[in-house]
């Protein structure tokens, strides 16, 4: 388990075990780069980290790319978070409770670069009222968005996000 600042825990490398469907062929193994869940009471405010406190309030599946997504990439970390909360859920009914919507993680793949036609076809829209430009979200049930990194702002709100979306290239620019 990682210790992610006064703000949460994060688990790098999640393994997830997933049932075959054909049932013939026993389970495979899936991981997700991390996940992370936040404290009820964080120690420190969550803003002083810009969007990615932003994105720290609540469960969430990190999928950082050094090398631009593609869309296989894409649909593999879907997967993964369907695994996840699948995973939750199954919990929740392990323990006879049931688990809220908005306690299901977000994933947020982070890529240096995304094209317009690969966010056309993943219905990649921004949300300019509530995020800065670069932040794409997926259909709200999907609960997925994807960051491109060189799209954010050269703002303080989003430097923690850059440098951990690249750390190497990021860290050179600042």
């Amino acid at each position: 388990m990682l210790r992610v600042l006064p703000y949460g825990n994060g688990f790098a490398e999640r393994a997830f075990a997933v049932k075959s469907p054909d049932d013939t062929t026993g389970t495979d193994i899936r991981q997700v780069d991390v996940l992370f869940s936040p404290k009820a009471e964080p120690e420190v405010e969550p803003t002083a980290l810009g969007i990615l406190g932003q994105i720290a309030a609540k469960p969430a599946v990190f999928q950082p790319f050094r090398s631009p997504v593609q869309i296989g990439e894409i649909r593999s970390c879907l997967g993964k978070l369907f695994d996840v909360q699948a995973e939750f859920e199954r919990a929740a009914v392990r323990e006879n409770t049931r688990i809220a919507e908005v306690d299901l993680p977000q994933l947020w793949i982070m890529s240096p670069t995304v094209s317009d036609t690969m966010l056309a076809g993943f219905r990649g829209i921004p949300e300019p009222e509530n995020w800065v430009s670069g932040v794409y979200f997926l259909g709200p049930s999907l609960k997925a968005a994807i960051i491109a990194i060189q799209q954010l702002p050269r703002t303080p709100e989003t430097l923690w996000l850059r440098i951990l979306g690249n750390v190497q290239k990021q860290a050179l620019l600042l």
